[in-house]
């Protein structure tokens, strides 16, 4: 009965996070020219495609397709991929609506975590008898970096997926030593951590070839 709740109100957590997000980015895309239709439909499909690549990406690094948990990086990987294929699709500008759905994430996390926390998973390491509650920390951040991302959108114009990368890379470094593992890669590092490096190198490689193009455009 226990486990079932716990089930329920992680799982109530990701359906109340999908709802919300659904509906705010929804008038998101509304307020910056596009279709009520097309915000909801690429709103909903980055949901459950970000659950999916998610599910993969744990998998993947369980070596076992068998496993039935996720890693949020499949999700951050991923995440220009719909974007992408839907701009394509309807003819719409991709960098733009990369932008626009870049935060989405951070805002399920919020939930994501919350819903961790009730259900007890992803839990941190005790500190003088006090076990951490990096769960609801790492929701924390993630509420910060989605904040920041929508008021400062502008200013990052085309490269907040790159900074999403770079910001949330370096926290989640930092929220590893704070979490529990009970193993460490070499010893050393957890796998959080190394996709950490991963996300933040990725990030740093966009902007820098961003930058070039631009340059070049310019001279040209």
């Amino acid at each position: 009965m226990f486990l079932m709740f716990n089930f329920i109100s992680s799982l109530g957590m990701y359906f109340i996070g999908a709802v919300i997000s659904i509906i705010t980015f929804t008038i998101i895309f509304k307020k910056n020219g596009y279709s009520i239709i097309d915000g909801l439909i690429l709103t909903i499909l980055q949901i459950i495609f970000a659950y999916i690549f998610a599910a993969i990406f744990a998998s993947i690094e369980a070596l076992s397709f068998a496993y039935t948990g996720v890693s949020f990086y499949g999700t951050i990987f991923s995440l220009s991929l719909i974007p992408f294929i839907y701009s394509k699709i309807r003819r719409l500008d991709f960098i733009e609506t990369l932008d626009l759905i870049t935060p989405l994430h951070m805002l399920m996390l919020v939930f994501m975590k919350i819903g961790c926390y009730i259900e007890g998973c992803c839990y941190g390491i005790e500190i003088n008898g006090y076990q951490v509650p990096i769960q609801l920390i790492e929701a924390g951040i993630a509420l910060i970096i989605f904040v920041t991302i929508l008021v400062f959108n502008r200013f990052i114009n085309g490269y907040s997926y790159p900074y999403l990368l770079i910001v949330y890379g370096t926290c989640r470094f930092v929220i590893e030593f704070f979490r529990f593992h009970w193993n460490l890669l070499f010893d050393l590092i957890s796998i959080g951590q190394l996709w950490s490096i991963v996300s933040i190198i990725l990030g740093i490689i966009i902007i820098i070839v961003k930058k070039v193009r631009e340059k070049r455009l310019k001279m040209d």
